[in-house]
């Protein structure tokens, strides 16, 4: 009888100190999350959209944000600042957009050489189509809105009815147009569109193989004398 006692009293304890949290990892209960180690996979677009600077052609690199993954919790962390998108935000500043001057500066430099960092900036990724609507916005002078009706005229003259998603805006010296199209014209042919006016010209061309629609992206700065196009 005693025997059996002291067996129950073993019993009583040792599923007290399992319940207590003395050894946790016994209990069916325990729930604790256990994470395996962290995978990071660093994922690069190297791709860059090619541009033709009055018949020269540069490449412009975009690289994306690292993506984490937690084994055991799929998480991700929060997306990390890509190196182009502090270039953009760095470059275009709400003050930009205050004055034609101030943008005309961020295109120029004061000996009229076109900077390099805001061209790369500019054809990578979707930056260009999202800086048109604050080109619109900004106020017009009878400068940017004569070469804004231009320009728009030159693609409908040049393209008819084969492009489509147009978005073109000019303020200050600076225009900017981006569409999509169909037609079988000549990349050659388009880089002809800068003769709207005198242009520093800039453009760059997109082919989507699987539906057969091309892309333009451009960039027009108005000068007195295109030839003497310098970069910096």
């Amino acid at each position: 009888m005693k025997g059996m006692s002291l067996a129950l009293v073993i019993i009583v304890v040792s599923f007290f100190v399992i319940r207590s949290g003395v050894f946790p990892s016994l209990y069916e209960g325990d729930t604790r999350e256990i994470a395996g180690p962290a995978l990071e996979s660093a994922s690069k677009e190297g791709h860059g959209d090619a541009f033709v600077a009055n018949g020269r052609t540069d490449d412009a690199q975009n690289i994306a944000p690292k993506e984490q993954e937690a084994e055991g919790r799929y998480s991700q962390e929060p997306p990390k600042t890509s190196e182009h998108e502090r270039a953009y935000a760095s470059i275009f500043p709400d003050a930009v957009f205050a004055s034609g001057e101030a943008l005309n500066q961020v295109f120029l430099s004061p000996e009229n050489r076109v900077y390099r960092k805001t061209l790369d900036t500019l054809f990578t990724g979707n930056a260009l189509s999202e800086l048109v609507p604050k080109l619109a916005d900004m106020p017009k002078t009878h400068l940017s809105a004569t070469r804004e009706h231009a320009l728009i005229a030159e693609v409908d003259d040049m393209l008819g009815n084969e492009y489509f998603d147009l978005e073109a805006a000019c303020a200050g010296k600076i225009c900017l147009v981006t569409f999509n199209y169909v037609s079988d014209i000549s990349n050659d042919s388009l880089v002809d569109l800068a003769n709207f006016d005198k242009n520093f010209s800039f453009t760059a061309f997109e082919d989507n193989a699987e539906d057969g629609v091309k892309t333009l992206k451009a960039i027009y700065i108005e000068t007195d004398d295109p030839s003497r196009l310098a970069l910096q």
